[in-house]
C-alpha cells in the first residue's frame, strides 16, 4: 500500500482521498503511508466487538442464482417468478431472513431482471428482497421507493476493489454520494482474489494482497461513515482445466482456514461466519460432501453463522432440497463442535458402572434416561435406521423426503403481505420499466 499503492482513475475519489495526512497520490495511484495504516490497524483492531456469542449453528440465505436444479424434471433450468416466491417462503418458514432475491428470475428482460425479483420478494416476503445491484440513480430511488411502501430500508452490497490492487471507482463514487443516506444500509466488500490470476498462487504473497486490498477498501470506508469495516483474507483458486473461480475444493478449505487464523491475529477474534460453497450442480453427493466439510472445518474455526444454503455452482444454480439438508448438515456438524461432557467425580463414574453390572445393562438408568436426548443429534432426514426398518417405513430416498419437506414448509408459510402495498409495488414497477 505504501509502495505500490491502489489504482484510482476517479478525480472525485483522488480529491477526497488527498485530504487525508499519511495518504497522497501520484499518476493515478493511492498510496498509504506506512505510520498511517499501522496507526489504522491499531485503532480498527481496539474497535472491533464481535457480535455476541451464539453457539448455536445458523443457516442464511445464498446470493443470486439465476437457475433451478429442478427435482421434478431432473433438469436445470431457468429460474421463474412461481420459483422465487417458493424460495423465499421456504426461508421465512424455517426462520431465516433477510438477502438478496435467493433467485433471479429470467423469464423477464435481463435489464429488470434485479428490480423485478426485489418487486416479487417485497410482495411476497418480510425480509428479502435487497438490491443484488444498483446501476444508476434513477434504478437507486426505484428501489428507494419500493422498500418504503413496505417500511424496510434496503441493505446494499458495495464491492470497493477490483482485483489485483485496483480500487472500484464507480462504487467508491456511489459511497461517497450516498455515505449519510439514511434510507439505506450499506454493507463493504472489499472484493474477491482469485490465486492464479488476480492474486498470486504463492504464500504468504496473496494473503498480503488480499489483506492490503482489504485493507484500503476498509480505510475508504472508514473516511467516509467512520466506521471499522474488519479486513479480511478471503481467498479464492483459479482453475486452469475449467478456468473456474474454485470452492469447496481441498484448496479452497486450505486457504479458508489461514484466512480464519489471520482475522483471529488481526482482531484477537475468531471469525463467527462460514459458508457452504461448492461447485457441484445437483444436489449430490458432491454438494452433500461439500457442504459437510464447511460445516465441520469452519465450525471446528469458530464459524456460528453460515451463509449460502441451498447454493449451488458456486452461485449459478438454486435448490430448496439443499436448504433443508443444510439443516441437517449444521446440526450434525455442531453436536461434533460441542462434544462430550466429561465427569470428573471419579466416584461416582465407578458407581454408575457398578449399577449397570448389576442390572446388567445401562437401557433404564437414570444417565441414560437423563442425558440421551441431549446427547444425540436427532436429524430430521438423515434418519439412523437399518435396512429393515428403512425398508418398512417406504424405502423413501433422501432426495425425496427433503422434497416433501420442503412442498410442508413452503404450504404451511402463511405470510400474506396487504393487497394495497402489492398494488403501489407493481404501480412503481410498472412506472419504472417505463422510465428506465
Amino acid at each position: 500500500l505504501n509502495e505500490k499503492g491502489i489504482q484510482s482513475y476517479s478525480k472525485i475519489v483522488q480529491n477526497f482521498l488527498s485530504k487525508t495526512s499519511g495518504i497522497h497520490i501520484s499518476n493515478n495511484r493511492i498510496y498509504f503511508e506506512k505510520d498511517f495504516v499501522e496507526d489504522y490497524i491499531n485503532r480498527m483492531r481496539t474497535s472491533y466487538k464481535p457480535e455476541k456469542d451464539n453457539e448455536h449453528f445458523c443457516q442464511r440465505p445464498p446470493w443470486s442464482s439465476l437457475n433451478i436444479a429442478d427435482l421434478k424434471t431432473g433438469m436445470i433450468r431457468i429460474a421463474t417468478e412461481d420459483d422465487l416466491v417458493k424460495a423465499v417462503k421456504l426461508y421465512e418458514g424455517m426462520g431465516i431472513y433477510n438477502g438478496v432475491p435467493p433467485v433471479v428470475v429470467g423469464t423477464v428482460e435481463p435489464r429488470y431482471r434485479n428490480l423485478f425479483s426485489t418487486k416479487v420478494c417485497l410482495q411476497n416476503s418480510k425480509s428479502f428482497g435487497d438490491p443484488m445491484d444498483i446501476s444508476n440513480e434513477k434504478e437507486f430511488e426505484v428501489f428507494i421507493k419500493m422498500f418504503e411502501v413496505v417500511e424496510r430500508k434496503p441493505n446494499l452490497l458495495v464491492e470497493l476493489i477490483i482485483n489485483p490492487l485496483k480500487f472500484n471507482d464507480k462504487k467508491l463514487e456511489f459511497l461517497l454520494r450516498h455515505r449519510e443516506e439514511k434510507r439505506i444500509s450499506i454493507h463493504i466488500g472489499a472484493g474477491m482474489p482469485c490465486c492464479g490470476s488476480t492474486a498470486p498462487l504463492i504464500f504468504p504473497a496473496a494473503f498480503s494482497l488480499a489483506i492490503a486490498e482489504s485493507l484500503a477498501a476498509s480505510i475508504f470506508t472508514h473516511l467516509c461513515t467512520g466506521r471499522y469495516p474488519m479486513i479480511e483474507a478471503n481467498l479464492g483458486i483459479f482453475d486452469f482445466r475449467y478456468t473456474n473461480y474454485v470452492v469447496g475444493s481441498p484448496e479452497w478449505f486450505l486457504l479458508d482456514m489461514a484466512s480464519r487464523r489471520l482475522h483471529s491475529f488481526i482482531t484477537g477474534h475468531m471469525s463467527r461466519y462460514g459458508s457452504l460453497l461448492t461447485l457441484a450442480h445437483w444436489p449430490d453427493a458432491h454438494a452433500i460432501h461439500d457442504h459437510t466439510i464447511s460445516a465441520i472445518l469452519q465450525g471446528l474455526q469458530g464459524a456460528r453463522v453460515f451463509s449460502g444454503s441451498g447454493q449451488l455452482s458456486h452461485d449459478e444454480v438454486f435448490n430448496p432440497e439443499i436448504v433443508v439438508i443444510d439443516k441437517d448438515i449444521l446440526g450434525a456438524a455442531e453436536r461434533l463442535v460441542k462434544g462430550i461432557e466429561w465427569e470428573e467425580d471419579f466416584d461416582r463414574t465407578l458407581g454408575i458402572i457398578y449399577e449397570g453390572l448389576d442390572r446388567g445393562h445401562f437401557l433404564d438408568h437414570d444417565t441414560t434416561l437423563n442425558k440421551f436426548r441431549s446427547f444425540s443429534f436427532m436429524a430430521e432426514l438423515f434418519e439412523e435406521m437399518n435396512l429393515d426398518q428403512w425398508r418398512k417405513n417406504g424405502s423413501v430416498p433422501l432426495l425425496k423426503k427433503a422434497s416433501k419437506m420442503v412442498d410442508c414448509i413452503v404450504k404451511e408459510y402463511d405470510f400474506k403481505r396487504p393487497k394495497d402495498q402489492i398494488r403501489e409495488l407493481e404501480r412503481i414497477y410498472q412506472h419504472a420499466i417505463k422510465e428506465l
